[in-house]
């Protein structure tokens, strides 16, 4: 049976993990590693460093990918505020001879336009 460092070693080699997550793994592993090998067997140490390792990075990735979300969120949120400015500008810019000037943000109407 493969020991942790060889199974983190064949992850990053297909690709399947990035070299840096391998390396927070391995650092991970060997860290608990060695705080459980003062209260238990080697095999035992083993196990449950690798089982911390794996907590710790699975929270991490979720940690990341809220923030992903969270990110897309914030940008579809602006995106959409976007999109009604956009359309607000174009209703107003129907009725009346309403117009927007960006340079001078202010709306123009037909008395301002002369």
């Amino acid at each position: 049976m493969a020991n942790v460092a060889e199974c983190i070693s064949k992850l990053v080699r297909s690709g399947a993990i990035t070299r840096a997550i391998g390396d927070e793994a391995l650092s991970m592993f060997l860290r608990s590693k060695a705080e459980y090998a003062k209260q238990m067997g080697p095999a035992g140490a083993d196990a449950a460093a690798a089982l911390e390792a794996a907590k710790k990075l699975r929270e991490a990735a979720a940690n990341k990918q809220l923030a992903i979300a969270a990110g897309v969120k914030t940008w579809r949120n602006s995106s959409g505020s976007l999109a009604m400015l956009a359309a607000v500008r174009r209703a107003l810019s129907r009725v009346s001879n309403v117009r927007f000037t960006p340079k001078s943000g202010h709306w123009n109407t037909p008395s301002t336009l002369s």
